[in-house]
């Protein structure tokens, strides 16, 4: 990696950055803080992963993607200095990932473009990922972190969360997200420490709650309270109080309200530590309001009359028993008393059980399993037989009470939301209680509903 953007220029040297890892949030959260600092007035790049549709949607400059042209010019301009780089790696045996080339191709862009910041969104894990090539890292944000591509980062807790924390630096603030599991936290802490990091932890720099979940208006009102200290540290106000905020969130769950107060807490950290003197408490507010929903997390993508009954589908890219457990909350949070039609698409390395066992709490009467297109081939798709025997087999070990579902295959994306459709028509349930069909188990599967969708609008 260190080569490839040698043969670019060395981009990375002139860019300041905050680099954000973890297993959960890393987008939402890098998308919070993108729109807090694009309302303070910087200039904003992004590079996250994967994409749904695009690979243009990985490389934005203040919430824009790239434009296919501006794409394939980039590529242009840096073919000759990849090619190099490959033939400078043939006698090692070695080469270059698409995912480093376009890592490369990312902060090529931002230099060219000139950014203020560039939020760098970590990919597989942290120490050794493609993107900790950083040298004006400004601050380290940490995600909540989870069990997901275990076998690739040592197999534990404690291993994922050690790759993780590479993306700190010496001397450099850190913001630590609330984390589920103590054990992720205490590794985060001592590495923090270690590295002799300033760390904010989010719930000790933003107390907040949930006020209002509107499933229909897409938005939650989030009531957030910065303890005294900390806002007279960060805003330069001498004030006795606490400062309390009033923030309209407009992606759905507890785990965005904790997504946006991780940003928040970013935000004071960079206001505090790194001198970004233009983030104020009223461009976090409108930064916060004004943040585009993402694509695939918890997004309302049709409504449909059935009956003179309404149905909403719903997609999310939860592909994991954590994401899963959290999708499965605020489903009924949303939808509270609805009937709902699951229908499952999941790529073949994932945990498909672990991931069924806690989607099986959102009591759907039906579950409807298909396969849709994995990058990479359709290989990588598990078969809807093998997510049948796996949602079986967690069905075993779930006990809820009073709970029913069937299980149904289908061969498309496209017809497993008709026949979730369908099975919808035929409930007996109240006319002014909305139907849902909920569309999870990996982006991929979102993004095909989202095409689905799209072509139904279309005819």
């Amino acid at each position: 990696m260190h080569k490839l953007l040698e043969a670019l220029d060395s981009p990375q040297k002139r860019i300041h950055c905050v680099h954000v890892a973890g297993t959960k949030g890393k987008g939402s959260t890098v998308a919070f803080l993108e729109s807090i600092l694009k309302h303070s007035g910087y200039r904003v790049g992004c590079y996250t992963s994967p994409h749904l549709h695009s690979i243009c949607e990985r490389i934005r400059i203040d919430g824009r993607e790239m434009k296919e042209g501006e794409f394939e010019n980039l590529i242009r301009g840096s073919k000759a200095s990849v090619e190099a780089c490959q033939q400078e790696l043939l006698p090692l045996q070695e080469s270059l990932s698409h995912f480093e080339v376009l890592t490369g191709m990312a902060f090529k862009h931002f230099d060219n473009s000139q950014v203020d910041v560039a939020i760098i969104e970590a990919g597989l894990g942290g120490a050794r990922d493609a993107t900790n090539v950083i040298e004006n890292l400004d601050l380290a944000v940490l995600t909540p972190i989870g069990l997901e591509h275990a076998d690739a980062l040592g197999g534990s807790l404690e291993s994922i969360s050690r790759a993780k924390a590479g993306i700190m630096k010496k001397n450099v603030s850190t913001v630590i997200a609330s984390q589920p599991y103590q054990v992720a936290e205490a590794v985060l802490l001592h590495e923090a420490s270690l590295k002799k990091s300033k760390t904010y932890r989010t719930e000790a720099t933003v107390q907040y709650h949930v006020e209002l979940q509107d499933g229909l208006g897409q938005h939650q009102n989030l009531a957030c309270r910065i303890p005294r200290e900390i806002q007279n540290a960060c805003f330069e106000i001498d004030s006795p109080d606490d400062l309390e905020l009033e923030l309209d969130v407009p992606m759905l769950g507890e785990h965005q309200a904790s997504n946006a107060a991780t940003a928040l807490a970013s935000a004071i950290a960079l206001r505090t530590e790194s001198k970004y003197s233009k983030i104020t408490v009223e461009s976090i507010v409108s930064g916060i309001k004004n943040t585009p929903v993402l694509q695939g997390r918890f997004q309302v993508i049709e409504k449909m009359e059935v009956d003179g009954r309404p149905i909403f589908v719903v997609v999310d890219g939860a592909h994991t028993q954590d994401s899963a457990a959290c999708l499965a909350k605020t489903v009924r949070q949303v939808f509270p008393g609805s009937k709902i039609a699951l229908v499952v698409s999941m790529a073949s390395d994932k945990d498909h059980q672990s991931f069924l066992y806690e989607i099986q709490k959102s009591k759907p009467f039906v579950a409807v399993f298909t396969d849709s297109f994995i990058a990479g081939g359709s290989s990588r798709s598990a078969g809807p037989g093998v997510l049948v025997g796996a949602w079986q087999a967690a069905k075993m070990k779930n006990s809820i009470p009073g709970w029913r579902c069937r299980e149904l295959i289908q061969a498309s994306m496209k017809s497993a939301i008709a026949k979730a459709r369908h099975e919808l028509s035929g409930e007996d349930c109240s006319p002014d209680q909305p139907g849902v069909i909920l569309v999870t188990g990996s982006l991929h599967a979102a993004g095909a509903a989202m095409v689905h969708a799209s072509s139904n609008t279309q005819e």
